[in-house]
């Protein structure tokens, strides 16, 4: 199973035990499972991504008539993801316009192009798509969007995060996690998971995006 925050054996070291196996108790495929949980979790708290990601019909309304941009004729919509792969229809993209009776996808219409000086075109960087075409439009549910976005590796914190997050949840599971001992102080290992997990969403508090509604 495929992990990409974190990896077992970097749990197992935190919690000072042996490589996770087939016979361990938990197993690593189990421990694996816990890994793709937290970084979901990851995922929804900081609303990004250090993986691709897809987001399935994001819809915009246009009745705020600040979406409009009269200094240059486009209309703005903020997606609610940043670091947005290049839209390429193949792997399910779209950018979808009602037009009254129809969504128009506009990367599968040969009739529409990508580009500064075409029909729309996408800052990938910051998620910011530009429109010029107006005439397709409803105002109200007007736009929905088939994006994949995400970082290209997860970063050393993060990691961090995602380690003590899954160590605490496989520590609290098993009884043979009883004790620890800190310098001179022997504490019970309950009291190193909960400080594990405030100091993972700690971590993940500096990175959460704020996302405004559409």
């Amino acid at each position: 199973m495929a992990t990409t925050y974190c990896t077992a054996a970097q749990v197992a070291e935190l919690l000072q035990e042996k490589n996770f196996s087939s016979s361990t108790t938990p197993t690593v495929s189990t421990v694996e499972q816990i890994i793709n949980r937290k970084e979901d979790f990851i995922d929804r708290f900081t609303h990004h991504a250090w993986r691709e990601k897809s987001v399935s019909k994001e819809h915009h309304d246009l009745a705020d008539k600040d979406a409009f941009d009269a200094s240059d004729g486009w209309i703005v919509i903020d997606l609610r993801h940043r670091k947005i792969k290049t839209l390429d229809g193949g792997f399910g993209d779209k950018i979808e316009l009602w037009n009254g009776s129809e969504w128009l996808d506009l990367i599968a219409d040969s009739n529409f192009e990508e580009g500064r000086d075409k029909q729309y075109w996408l800052n990938y960087e910051e998620g910011i798509l530009r429109l010029g075409v107006r005439n397709a439009f409803h105002r109200i549910d007007a736009v929905r969007v088939t994006y994949r976005f995400g970082e290209d590796f997860a970063p050393k914190d993060i990691e961090e995060a995602c380690v003590k997050l899954v160590a605490a949840d496989v520590g609290r599971a098993s009884k043979k996690f009883v004790t620890t001992v800190e310098g001179s102080d022997t504490v019970t290992r309950t009291t190193q998971f909960d400080k594990w997990e405030a100091e993972a969403r700690e971590i993940l508090e500096a990175y959460r995006e704020i996302q405004i509604p559409s």
